[in-house]
């Protein structure tokens, strides 16, 4: 009889401490863009690491490196150090679910943009006849790489490994308020000495409701690959083609230019649209329709504890 391996959990402090780790090893490959980026510009690294220099030569290094670099290393480094197997992920490539997570994830978020342009909240600043060409080409391949990269690198880090281990051990509803928690802090790293209590205790609520949008797809599709396309398709559409304030950061290579005004129920304050009531309302409407809404019959959503029958719940 074939032997089949014996599924360890793994400790719940060591894991958020290791996914980290991992998640920062992830983004290394963001300082070889930086140098192609002042290669192909002329302008000094530091003042493209720092923020000071940015046009679309910048960002499509990043993109390309990100994409081109950044996901692979990705892949080794889910492979090697995570050591858990593709199946126990749900990580086997699944092309359609990663079209349809991109169409999703670009239509909820101009959803979003739609509703706070009708509350007079987004002024459009900057329209395509600005650009060249060249940059027309530049930021949207850019902005792609880039968004697919990190929807890469924070569906397998924050979903994949993180909730899925809590998961095996607590059930999804725990995993998903201390995955969301873990997702709100980590955004929350770059822009604390710019935000109150209250302001950073909303984003991490806030990071709770995407949390667990992302983890109804995940949980729902039994696959990583929609997450990960809805996730890049929400970050290419807020930044590429609405350029507005995303996690705190404003887009100013993109098809539009937009600036966000009025009450921070509506613009998300510093943080961006991205915390505003109108995402909330839409993760909240799109998670329970992802997880009740049956195409037909009973839904069948991933379970959360090793099954010996399961291919997918073994360890690698």
């Amino acid at each position: 009889m074939k032997h089949q391996p014996t599924f360890k959990r793994r400790n719940p402090s060591l894991v958020l401490v290791w996914t980290f780790g991992l998640f920062l090893l992830m983004h290394l490959n963001q300082y070889a863009g930086v140098l192609l980026g002042s290669a192909l510009s002329g302008a000094g690294f530091e003042s493209i690491i720092s923020g000071e220099f940015s046009d679309h030569r910048t960002l499509l290094a990043k993109g390309l490196v990100g994409a081109i670099l950044g996901i692979p290393l990705s892949f080794l480094v889910i492979k090697y150090l995570w050591r858990r197997s593709w199946d126990w992920l749900c990580f086997r490539w699944r092309p359609g679910l990663l079209l349809g997570g991109v169409l999703a994830g670009c239509a909820l978020s101009a959803v979003v943009v739609g509703v706070t342009y009708l509350f007079d909240a987004v002024k459009f600043t900057q329209a395509p006849g600005r650009l060249t060409t060249n940059q027309l080409v530049s930021l949207l391949f850019g902005h792609a790489g880039w968004a697919l990269f990190v929807a890469v690198a924070e569906e397998s880090v924050f979903r994949g490994m993180a909730v899925r281990e809590w998961a095996s051990r607590w059930g999804w509803a725990v995993a998903i308020v201390l995955g969301g928690v873990f997702f709100g802090v980590v955004h929350l790293m770059g822009l604390l000495p710019h935000l109150s209590v209250e302001d950073a205790a909303w984003v991490v609520f806030c990071g709770i409701l995407v949390n667990w949008l992302f983890v109804a797809l995940y949980i729902r599709s039994r696959s990583l690959w929609l997450p990960i396309g809805f996730h890049a398709g929400w970050n290419f559409s807020l930044k590429a083609l609405f350029g507005t304030t995303v996690s705190g950061k404003t887009s100013t290579m993109a098809l539009y230019n937009s600036e966000l005004s009025g009450p921070e129920s509506l613009t998300g304050g510093q943080f961006g649209i991205e915390a505003s009531w109108v995402s909330l309302i839409v993760y909240i409407l799109a998670a329970v329709l992802v997880l009740y809404y049956p195409r037909s019959g009973t839904v069948q959503l991933l379970h959360p504890r090793p099954q010996n029958s399961d291919r997918e719940d073994q360890a690698a």
